[in-house]
């Protein structure tokens, strides 16, 4: 077994409509050899321990976090940028996780003004939006589709004394922001990235900035070539195989 010494943990959170939607869901993921827990009437919390040549037996349609082993034995609540904040590892974006850091490497370096609107689009445990705050944004819209993570994200808010009503549960392709972003934030998998680029970009005042991660090197020439049309590149940073790009609105 030497050669498959390098594993990875997966880790979803999975919404279903009807009760019988879970269990058939859980009836079908079962061979696979993950395990399935229920964690309420409508989510369900997938696990598994599997090694890098089958790092997707039979998920490709599912948007899922891989956490190493190092990752995995992160702690729950961390600190960052003085904020206590809990990032379960049922929310997609662990604070920890190298795309999450890279966006906040990026945002750290971009002139953020009180007059400003930020969109954080997948916002997670509300890191991304929580580091733009404490710069002085307060027009903030941070959504998630996942209940769980927006939970996670206002009760994140109180603990740090910074406004929750930024935070709401939204489906990127059924909602619409307030107002033209200043800045965009979207961590989001590959497969979402791709479909709802064009979207995402809309949403951006004209000259406005977009940080874009979530995706590995596998992705990068495809995601360009969206871009390339209506964004230039203002900087694109690597951790491992994690890629975050800056890119500003061009038309």
């Amino acid at each position: 077994m030497d050669e498959y010494q390098t594993y990875y943990q997966l880790c979803v959170v999975s919404c279903v409509k009807e009760k019988r939607d879970l269990e058939i869901y859980i009836q079908s993921l079962e061979p696979l050899s993950l395990t399935v827990m229920p964690i309420s009437v409508d989510r369900i919390l997938i696990q598994a321990l599997f090694f890098e040549e089958k790092r997707t037996p039979g998920l490709t349609d599912v948007s899922w976090t891989v956490l190493t082993e190092e990752m995995w034995n992160e702690p729950d609540v961390v600190l960052i940028n003085g904020l206590v904040v809990q990032c379960p590892k049922t929310v997609f974006g662990h604070g920890k996780h190298p795309t999450t850091q890279l966006c906040q490497e990026i945002l750290a370096g971009v002139s953020l003004e009180p007059t400003m609107h930020l969109v954080d689009v997948g916002t997670g445990s509300g890191v991304l939006s929580f580091l733009a705050w404490q710069s002085g944004v307060t027009s903030i819209e941070a959504i998630d589709i996942d209940p769980f993570a927006i939970e996670i994200a206002r009760q994140n808010a109180r603990d740090n004394a910074i406004a929750e009503e930024m935070f709401s549960v939204a489906d990127l392709f059924d909602w619409q922001p307030q107002r033209k972003a200043d800045v965009l934030i979207a961590n989001l998998p590959i497969d979402i990235l791709e479909k709802a680029f064009d979207r995402l970009r809309d949403w951006v005042a004209l000259d406005g900035l977009m940080i874009l991660s979530g995706l590995t090197t596998t992705w990068t020439a495809k995601l360009e070539a969206l871009m390339i049309s209506s964004a230039t590149i203002l900087k694109k940073e690597q951790v491992d195989e994690w890629v975050c790009y800056l890119l500003r609105r061009t038309v």
